[in-house]
């Protein structure tokens, strides 16, 4: 088992794509990267057309027995395709459910102990604020709760699906000073810490975020101060650029990679086998 630049296959081995791709297509190859063969199962908390794209571009390359969960829902997406008109936004999407398999909690899935059924080992979420240390605030913008500047859709089980999962990777379609804040107004889901203390402090698994991902860049978390960290930055983007959009002191290392550019082989696995549609070439 050889791991490449974060991923499962090695990379070094694939010709880099020099052609044009969109963002979403490189976020979505980033969230294949994620993927290991032994994971019972991945997915997020609504349905994605990245996410989505990127778990079942994943079980076309290296994953095939992986089964996709959203919504409280599971599906073998190696055998399904969503339709072109699923709504990004919706939780509990109708359509999802008519073409899925079961509920998470039937004999196929399970999110907590091991056992004889598949155990959901990788979730991605994403927050209308994320902190320096990885809180996220999905509920309500605003430090007055009773008049919030903004409602969001609330917890949804991101407290549940974030402290049970093996890894937990942050996403967002973002990268400005309104999503990256020092303190998130609300915590929907806590990170490593805040100021009251760390999560195991609170009866909680200490386990955080493994990586954050963006359209800019990706950024990790510092091994003992569990502060958010840049770990590399996409093609056509810089340090500087990264640092102007964050709205804390984020920790620069003296060396900054650069992301891995998509390959020949997923570039083709995606548009030929996958988003076969072209959804995630469409501007969002």
């Amino acid at each position: 088992m050889k791991y490449f630049d974060d991923c499962y296959r090695d990379l070094s081995k694939e010709e880099e794509y020099t052609g044009e791709y969109s963002t979403n297509e490189f976020l979505a190859v980033l969230v294949s990267r994620q993927i290991r063969p032994d994971d019972g199962a991945a997915g997020g908390g609504v349905y994605s057309d990245v996410i989505y794209n990127g778990v079942l571009l994943a079980v076309k390359l290296h994953a095939s027995d992986l089964t996709y969960i959203t919504g409280g829902y599971y599906m073998n997406i190696a055998e399904r395709k969503l339709p072109k008109s699923t709504p990004t936004f919706l939780p509990w999407e109708y359509r999802f459910f008519d073409i899925a398999d079961g509920m998470m909690y039937d004999h196929d899935c399970q999110l907590y102990n091991p056992g004889p059924r598949k155990l959901a080992n990788v979730f991605f979420v994403g927050g209308m604020q994320i902190d320096k240390y990885g809180n996220i605030n999905n509920t309500l913008i605003g430090k007055d709760w009773k008049n919030p500047k903004l409602k969001g859709p609330g917890l949804m089980g991101i407290l549940n699906f974030n402290d049970n999962m093996k890894r937990i990777y942050y996403f967002v379609r973002k990268h400005d000073r309104r999503t990256f804040v020092d303190e998130v107004d609300f915590i929907s889901s806590m990170g490593y810490k805040n100021k009251y203390g760390e999560k195991k402090d609170f009866g909680f698994q200490n386990n955080g975020p493994t990586l954050v991902f963006t359209p800019i860049c990706v950024m990790d978390f510092e091994e003992t101060s569990k502060h958010m960290r840049l770990k590399s930055v996409h093609p056509g983007h810089t340090v500087e650029e990264v640092l102007d959009n964050t709205a804390f002191d984020l920790i620069v290392p003296d060396e900054v990679p650069g992301t891995k550019p998509p390959t020949v082989v997923e570039i083709t696995a995606l548009r030929t086998e996958v988003d076969t549609l072209g959804v995630l070439r469409e501007a969002f």
